[in-house]
């Protein structure tokens, strides 16, 4: 378990679980929105420049991956031996989303600001609804020799963190 992903849909708490983990393995992990995006949701790279970028990030010996990004997922996929799938209900992880909306920033990072606007608010709704989940799953099933998790709720969530604490190899 050196090369980690983690995928889902906005609000599933996939970042959460992520910073979780990293801390029980002792291991830095890699917010792929924190790269992509510049203050103001203003994209930070091209889409060549965004896949010399993955082609770096997946090129190390060890990570902890936490994002999305479908142009990018097939080499992350390909390069991961652990896959980490949050298939929760689309309407939980709305909920999810809103509810972070009265974090504090610290603790909610930028979606606040996206929640804050009209459109960014119907994009984040349209982005939940339209997550490509059968897609992903193909994804994941074609690239065999993987240790993968679907996790469906929060308390799977935690069961699967206790797992991997228990037995980090």
């Amino acid at each position: 378990m050196k090369r980690i992903l983690i995928i889902g849909r906005s609000g599933a708490g996939k970042t959460t679980f992520a910073g979780k983990l990293g801390k029980v393995l002792n291991r830095d992990v890699i917010h792929l929105d924190n790269i992509f995006w510049k203050p103001g949701w203003v994209r930070a790279f091209t889409s060549d420049e965004w896949q010399k970028k993955i082609n770096d990030l997946t090129e190390k010996e060890e990570w902890i991956l936490d994002g999305n990004y479908h142009n990018t997922l097939a080499m992350r996929l390909q390069r991961a031996d652990t896959v980490i799938f949050f298939d929760f209900n689309p309407f939980r992880t709305l909920v999810n989303a809103c509810m972070r909306k009265h974090l504090p920033p610290k603790e909610s990072g930028d979606t606040v600001e996206r929640l804050h606007s009209e459109v960014g608010f119907f994009k984040l709704v349209k982005s939940i609804f339209k997550f490509p989940t059968r897609k992903v799953r193909e994804q994941i099933e074609k690239t065999a020799g993987k240790d993968v998790f679907v996790i469906k709720n929060r308390r799977e969530a935690e069961q699967t963190l206790q797992k991997l604490a228990m037995n980090p190899e």
